[in-house]
């Protein structure tokens, strides 16, 4: 993906939740733009778990797409299945 797609997303006004589909199936919910980090290869997404808070980072050529849409608030944050992470 490339990375005037992704601060596209990021830059909106008022900011809108996306998730980002990765090459190998998995999925991020970016719900703060603060916790998605773009850089001119990569892409650092701050995983905010109470438990075991962590950085994933990501090579951009990995990252598929992106999608915007009215993302599910689950009452515990962390992972919604194995290969699809939600971000808060």
């Amino acid at each position: 993906m490339p990375l005037e797609d992704l601060l596209g997303f990021l830059n909106r006004a008022p900011f809108e939740p996306f998730r980002i589909h990765l090459t190998d199936g998995s999925s991020f919910d970016i719900r703060h733009r603060e916790l998605c980090m773009p850089g001119a290869r990569s892409i650092a997404i701050g995983i905010r778990d109470p438990n075991q808070p962590q950085i994933i980072y990501e090579r951009l050529v990995q990252v598929a797409s992106s999608t915007s849409q009215a993302l599910n608030r689950s009452p515990r944050p962390g992972l919604r299945k194995a290969t699809d992470k939600r971000v808060e």
